[in-house]
């Protein structure tokens, strides 16, 4: 019941602005560049949870990156990394950018109702 009630977002809007504007925080904080794509809600067979799934990609030094990775990966707030792609942009500039795309995911109760209204 906390899980749902507490830790789940409360409903597409919520888990977007967690996805978004949270991320985006985290990304300032960091200080790597952060570039968010849309998010797609999708109900998820057989159980009163939706997806939200989307893309986020980071830009800026390894060790930056790596401490908005360890931010995401120790916080309150329930967000899945599903996929890490890493690239290294303008190598022929000798840049030490880093560029990370990560697939995000997070899930919310498709009627709101903790423990799934049961």
């Amino acid at each position: 019941r906390k899980f749902y009630g507490e830790i789940l977002p409360k409903n597409l809007g919520s888990a977007v602005n967690i996805l978004n504007f949270w991320l985006g925080k985290v990304a300032a904080t960091s200080r790597v560049n952060y570039r968010a794509g849309s998010y797609d809600p999708n109900p998820v067979r057989d159980s009163l949870l939706t997806k939200v799934t989307g893309e986020i990609t980071l830009a800026g030094e390894y060790a930056n990156v790596r401490r908005f990775l360890y931010e995401l990966e120790t916080s309150q707030e329930f967000i899945i990394i599903e996929k890490v792609q890493l690239s290294q942009p303008n190598a022929a500039q000798g840049t030490a950018q880093l560029e990370v795309t990560l697939s995000v995911a997070t899930y919310f109760l498709t009627n709101g109702q903790p423990g799934g209204g049961k």
